[in-house]
């Protein structure tokens, strides 16, 4: 009998891919699952989707990330199942009659995929582990249907390492396949005019979420005073939304340096570029950073950053991108914070950090993997 990967090198075999979202959120793993759309269409024709948490498609939004064949004839498949765990159930036991082979974006995808390996025992399956939702413990099934994955890309080698020691049976087939920026926006950010950095400017990019408390925005509100011992023009702009506002809110208006903190809420993406483009330096010194796609957006836009010395954030920024600091220590983000706004960086520096995590090289990567045994 030909194997699935023997089919793909031939006449690739039917593939579907099973994500939490898409366009329901602009979170994080909704933008790099449009990621893999791109990356699995391009390489399958016949490829298959399965989503969650959207109520439905639009036909003009999935044609932006088919790639390939799938581009010109559109979707074998693609059912939005509007949070119905049931429709879940029954859009993948129906789509695993025909396609060997699943993509899932997140791990807790996974129990739906044991059910289905019930009805068609020979159903194999990738993951993508993301960073915090896969560092800890996992429900029962979500941990058996790890364990069965037939591979895992995990977005750093922080996440690689974190996983590889919580199951230690899963290591031989963990792979790091780093994140990488959405072209579209990749391409706007690298039109950003370096020359229209404000001086002193400071942008923040999060979740203002009681459970994102981790990404350090109250550090950096906190360290905003030192900052401007050192640098008396900074400012801090923060833009995200979430219930945990008001109390960091709170945390600013307590501040000395509370005139020179704007809260900008949640932005489309025009406006989110213009906020790139008017910084001088973009910080978030997180700990809870499986990969920290928004640093490397920053850093396509040639803004360097201040990130924590935690989780998969040193990845991305690396030793050209700006400065690492301890996690939560306020002296050392004001340090860093105050020499980045005074430090003449290279853009086109910044810039080739930032290649490292465009789509070209995650559709290559992800061609590679899928592909291999």
């Amino acid at each position: 009998m030909t194997s699935p990967v023997g089919q793909s090198r031939r006449a690739p075999a039917p593939a579907l891919l099973l994500c939490p979202e898409l366009f329901a959120t602009e979170g994080g793993i909704a933008r790099v699952s449009r990621l893999y759309l791109e990356a699995l269409s391009g390489l399958v024709p016949d490829t298959r989707l399965v989503v969650l948490n959207d109520p439905r498609f639009e036909p003009a939004q999935l044609g932006r990330h088919l790639r390939g064949d799938s581009a010109s004839r559109g979707l074998a498949q693609a059912d939005a199942c509007g949070r119905s765990k049931l429709r879940l159930v029954r859009a993948v036991l129906g789509a695993a009659r025909v396609c060997p082979r699943v993509l899932a974006t997140q791990v807790r995808m996974l129990p739906v995929l044991l059910l289905a390996r019930i009805a068609r025992p020979g159903l194999a399956w990738d993951v993508v582990l993301h960073g915090i939702e896969a560092w800890g413990p996992l429900p029962p099934l979500a941990r058996l249907g790890l364990r069965r994955s037939r591979r895992a890309y995990c977005v750093s080698e922080y996440t690689r390492g974190v996983v590889a020691a919580g199951h230690p049976a899963l290591a031989p087939r963990l792979r790091v396949l780093h994140n990488a920026i959405d072209p579209g926006l990749a391409a706007a950010l690298l039109r950003v005019d370096p020359a229209a950095a404000e001086p002193g400017r400071i942008l923040a990019v999060s979740r203002l979420a009681p459970h994102d408390r981790p990404k350090g925005i109250d550090h950096l509100i906190l360290a905003l005073p030192a900052i401007r011992e050192r640098e008396p023009r900074a400012t801090l702009h923060i833009v995200g939304e979430g219930s945990d506002r008001p109390a960091l809110e709170a945390i600013a208006a307590a501040s000395p340096a509370r005139e020179a903190i704007t809260f900008h809420g949640h932005l489309d993406e025009a406006a989110l570029v213009e906020q790139f483009a008017r910084c001088s330096l973009f910080a978030l010194p997180s700990e809870k950073e499986g990969f920290g796609l928004v640093y490397a957006e920053a850093l396509a836009a040639g803004r360097p950053c201040v990130a924590a010395r935690a989780g998969g954030a040193p990845e991305v920024v690396g030793e050209t991108g700006g400065y690492l600091v301890p996690y939560g220590d306020l002296r050392a983000i004001a340090q860093a914070c105050g020499e980045a706004l005074r430090h003449p960086w290279s853009v086109p520096t910044l810039r080739a950090r930032a290649e490292r995590f465009s789509s070209e090289s995650l559709y290559s990567n992800f061609n590679r993997l899928w592909t291999s045994p």
